[in-house]
C-alpha cells in the first residue's frame, strides 16, 4: 500500500483493519492514499464499543486486554483493536483505564477481574 503511489495503482484489501489504513486518503500527508479497506475494520468496532456504552450511559470503562491475544488470526490482533479503541475513547472524552495482561500472569488477571471489576467498574 506504500508504493502504491508511485506504481499509480489501487490496492482493495478486506485486511487493513487498523486505524492507520483509515485516515483521510486526501491529506497531502495521507500515508496510503491509494488503499481501500472494503471489510470491517476496528475504527467500526470501536465505534459500536462507544455506542453501546453510551447508550446504557456507563461512565467508566476498564479495557482489559491479553497482549498476545489472538496472534494466531494476525499478528498483534488484540494491540490494534485496542489501539482503535483508545484513539476512538480520547477523541470522545471517554474515561477509561487500560489493563494489559499476558497469558503467563493468570493468577493477576483473576484478581484483577474479582477486586477490581468486580467492584470499581460493575453498575446495579
Amino acid at each position: 500500500a506504500r508504493y502504491a503511489p508511485y506504481w499509480n495503482a489501487t490496492v482493495l484489501t478486506a485486511g487493513g483493519m487498523a486505524h492507520d489504513f483509515g485516515t483521510n486518503k486526501s491529506a497531502p500527508e495521507a500515508e496510503f492514499p491509494y488503499l481501500t479497506r472494503v471489510g470491517p475494520t476496528f475504527d467500526l468496532l470501536s465505534k459500536s464499543i462507544y455506542s453501546m456504552i453510551r447508550y446504557y450511559h456507563w461512565n467508566t470503562v476498564k479495557v482489559v486486554y491479553n497482549t498476545e491475544g489472538l496472534d494466531e488470526v494476525v499478528v498483534r490482533f488484540c494491540f490494534l483493536a485496542m489501539s482503535a479503541l483508545v484513539r476512538h475513547f480520547r477523541d470522545k472524552g471517554q474515561e477509561f483505564h487500560l489493563y494489559l495482561f499476558h497469558e503467563q500472569e493468570n493468577d493477576e488477571f483473576q484478581k484483577v477481574l474479582k477486586e477490581e471489576v468486580n467492584t470499581k467498574y460493575s453498575s446495579e
